[in-house]
């Protein structure tokens, strides 16, 4: 599931060209392992004030408004910008609520 944080004119950023070329970059990747991705829903928060991520200050507020417990579904949120220094990504193993 994507989550993706709109800006303050209510613009997501991203395409559904941008997803679909996200999703056949993971297939083609991990298809030696035969694991498969798809793009089961796609949320979009009006909350720009996340889109400069600072993951102290809003990880656990966002992810406890929005990480739905869906089966066999990895929750993916995209933001313009993550402000902590020497990271354009992370995540977190399944079951070690954010990695504590």
């Amino acid at each position: 599931m994507f989550y993706v944080f709109l800006d303050s004119l209510g613009n997501s950023g991203v395409t559904p060209a941008m997803f679909t070329n996200c999703i056949n970059n993971l297939n083609k990747y991990f298809k030696p392992i035969c694991i498969k991705f798809e793009n089961c829903s796609t949320k979009y928060i009006p909350q720009h004030e996340y889109n400069k991520w600072d993951k102290p200050n809003h990880e656990d507020k966002m992810t406890g408004n929005y990480n739905y417990f869906t089966p066999k579904t990895i929750n993916i949120y995209l933001v313009n910008f993550i402000v902590n220094p020497g990271e354009n990504a992370y995540t977190y193993m399944p079951g070690v609520p954010n990695g504590k």
